[in-house]
């Protein structure tokens, strides 16, 4: 983590996040670097580098992931099994399992005690920690008895007086201790876990004539199986069963270090706990850091370069044409002339078509859906055109009478190289009365036209300004030449250009044409048009 955390850092301060050019609306990029690894959603267009990059990232990917099952295996042990003559039901086995491979089952022999040990070869991973536990050898790797190894182990003690035994997993076997297998003054004994040592071993070998026993495993939480080197370290301590006998406990030694660490540990005389061990790096530890700082610098650097891939996104002889619009169907279009009558109808697809220089380029018809229908359908469509004049028609079916068509373009437009242009079409409003009376209804002053906070609609019922209870019949007469809806629009955006009689003047908010848009002020006027004497 600390190595990865200073290769970022670095390459941060090296090679600084950059920022793009400012977006422009109606200019299309013509490059960009873009990063093929989070951008794996690009367009058709950029698939090229895209796809060779995802391809051989995949491939990558796949066979390491596939590496567990396509690496070739040492022989798997048999699972643990019971030699039921031996066992005596002490559950010391099924206590120490890492795995809860053991479960104390009745016998199956009739014999006393009551209980036996029984494997389950499904969570059984041949560690071998429960030989170490069983004070009977009744623990055996299949049908591998394993006297002849302690017997040989003894005999070798015999032989050679004074050597030195050494009790290692096959972790340090394998890495540090490969050096020392020829020493004739050293003696070791290689283990699945080094809780598979029975501690009385070491008394064995000590009274055969050993000078010296020593138990050489992985440092704490980091036993290949679990709590292994814990295990061990109790026993030889005398803290758990089965216990080093306390006159020996004196004499052995251990030692919990990481396997490139054999060598230093097999000469010392200390006995080490696995809660206390320290991390000192040695020759290999720094060859692997320096190894593997080059690694991720070799891959960050690769990284770096793929997000910043100049990529080429439009040329110059080709432009973007984009048709915009938000359409209610038989609602007319502003700025668009001679529209066929005004028939809403909600309900009715629209259809759209365009051509370009006299060629149809695309004919598509939206319906709304059941739960956006009243906020109509939402058309966005991008066609990429080369650079020069085109002459555009857009035409639009939006009446139950389908030869009945709208030109809503129909001119000659330049288009320049990258330019995007966008063609935006908007419905005109059409007046709502019950919008209007929710605008009637709001009481934030300020922000919107908070009406009932002064006008009633109850008749002869005064607030601060005049009721509106008949408004729609009054407004009609109350300046000459001017209709009652003018009138009523006169009163919301310029509120002193008439006053009525018997109410000040500069009382009413002067700002309403600001607060409220256009369409929102036809919707007010609409709801008070409804306000008619009874």
């Amino acid at each position: 983590m600390i190595i990865s955390i200073v290769v970022l850092l670095l390459s941060a301060a090296l090679f600084p996040l950059g920022m793009l050019p400012p977006l422009s609306a109606p200019q299309l990029p013509e490059q960009a670097p873009i990063d093929l690894f989070y951008l794996f959603y690009l367009p058709t267009f950029l698939r090229g580098p895209q796809a060779l990059f995802w391809s051989i990232l995949l491939f990558v990917l796949g066979i390491t992931t596939a590496l567990p099952w396509i690496m070739p295996r040492a022989k798997k042990l048999e699972p643990i099994k019971v030699d039921l003559a031996n066992c005596d039901g002490c559950t010391l086995c099924e206590r120490d399992c890492p795995y809860l491979a053991i479960k104390m089952i009745p016998r199956t022999d009739g014999a006393r005690p009551k209980f036996q040990a029984d494997i389950d070869p499904k969570l059984c991973v041949s560690c071998g920690v429960c030989i170490g536990s069983c004070p009977d050898n009744a623990l055996t790797f299949g049908d591998i008895p394993l006297n002849p190894l302690w017997k040989t182990t003894l005999n070798e003690v015999a032989e050679n007086k004074n050597v030195k035994v050494v009790f290692t997993c096959e972790r340090h076997a394998m890495h540090g201790a490969s050096k020392h297998f020829n020493d004739p003054n050293i003696y070791i004994v290689p283990l699945t876990c080094i809780a598979m040592a029975n501690p009385n071993l070491a008394a064995q070998a000590l009274e055969a004539g050993a000078s010296d026993v020593q138990f050489i495993g992985c440092p704490p939480e980091d036993c290949a199986n679990r709590e292994g080197n814990l295990w061990l370290n109790d026993r030889v301590a005398g803290e758990r069963l089965p216990k080093l006998k306390p006159n020996f406990i004196p004499l052995v030694h251990t030692a919990w270090v990481a396997p490139t660490d054999f060598g230093n540990a097999i000469k010392s005389q200390i006995k080490s706990e696995p809660n206390t061990y320290t991390f000192a790096p040695n020759q290999t530890h720094i060859r692997f850091i320096i190894a593997l700082l080059g690694v991720m610098a070799v891959v960050t650097a690769f990284q770096i370069w793929l997000s910043d891939m100049p990529t080429q996104f439009f040329s110059a002889d080709s432009a973007t044409l984009a048709i915009q619009m938000t359409h209610h169907s038989g609602y007319a279009i502003h700025d668009v002339a001679d529209q066929a009558a005004l028939e809403p109808d909600l309900n009715h697809p629209t259809r759209l078509t365009l051509e370009v220089d006299g060629e149809l380029v695309f004919d598509e018809t939206y319906t709304a859906t059941n739960n956006n229908i009243n906020q109509g359908v939402r058309i966005f469509e991008q066609i990429q055109l080369p650079v020069g004049k085109h002459h555009i028609t857009i035409k639009m079916y939006d009446r139950p009478d389908a030869s009945i068509e709208q030109v809503l373009l129909d001119k000659t437009i330049p288009l320049t190289a990258r330019q995007s242009l966008t063609i935006n079409f908007r419905d005109m409003h059409l007046s709502d009365p019950k919008a209007g009376e929710s605008i009637y209804y709001e009481t934030a002053a300020g922000v919107n036209a908070g009406c009932r906070i002064c006008h009633s609609l109850e008749k002869n019922e005064t607030i601060i300004g005049p009721s509106f209870y008949g408004i729609a019949d009054r407004a009609a007469n109350r300046v000459p030449g001017l209709t009652a809806e003018e009138y009523l629009r006169q009163s919301i955006v310029e509120p002193n250009a008439f006053i009525v009689p018997g109410y000040p003047s500069g009382q009413m908010i002067q700002n309403f044409g600001q607060i409220l848009t256009e369409e929102q002020i036809n919707d007010l006027i609409a709801f008070l048009m409804t306000m008619q004497e009874e």
